[in-house]
């Protein structure tokens, strides 16, 4: 169910683009029950994610689907109920970013095409950039000058995603459904023998 009435449409400060969230530097999913589910982190922008837990295994590849999918997450309605939201049983996914911000995104229930999600931000860009693992002194100077640059438009940024919270949307299952995987689907997919088409044990 679409919910089109004026009366709940989004108010004139709320992007279309819901929330960008961008240079992701660790990514945990919570389960309704508050465990962790997975937890995966990368040292800088260019490497590769792997798991939190050094025993555990994740596919580099589709945590990068995650990545993808949260730079841009489209609103599809403001919610005008959210008794049937089902937060309570829904799936959390905590992202830390390189720029300190902290993002908490709730999912609750699918409702058709769209899937109920609420948002909780703290952030605080720091002043000068992070340092870099295994970056050089040319490409340090160009991208803290370019940091400088950008800092005023990071604080815009938090200011308008921080109007977020406290709301109910309905987005987009499609734009989403990476951001809910457990970790299973996050496991890399069993080598294949060429010659006998079997899954390597």
């Amino acid at each position: 169910m679409l919910f089109r009435s004026k009366k709940f449409a989004p108010a004139p400060w709320l992007a279309r683009d819901l929330v960008r969230v961008v240079q992701a530097r660790q990514m945990t999913s919570l389960g309704a029950d508050g465990k962790v589910r997975w937890s995966a982190s990368r040292p800088n922008e260019s490497a590769d994610w792997k798991s939190t837990r050094p025993e555990d295994r994740l596919d580099n590849g589709k945590l990068q689907d995650l990545v993808s999918a949260l730079i841009y997450i489209s609103l599809a309605e403001v919610a005008p109920d959210a008794s049937n939201a089902g937060f309570d049983k829904g799936v959390t996914l905590k992202i830390d970013t390189f720029n300190n911000y902290h993002y908490a995104l709730t999912f609750g229930n699918q409702v058709g095409d769209l899937r109920y999600m609420k948002v909780a931000l703290e952030a605080a860009p720091p002043p000068t950039r992070p340092p870099q693992e295994g970056e050089s002194a040319e490409d340090k100077k160009k991208n803290d000058e370019q940091y400088l640059k950008d800092h005023d438009g990071m604080l815009a940024h938090v200011q308008r995603e921080k109007k977020l919270e406290g709301w109910t949307f309905l987005v987009k299952d499609e734009d989403v459904k990476a951001l809910v995987r457990d970790r299973a689907q996050l496991l890399p997919e069993p080598k294949k023998d060429d010659k006998k088409g079997e899954a390597k044990k």
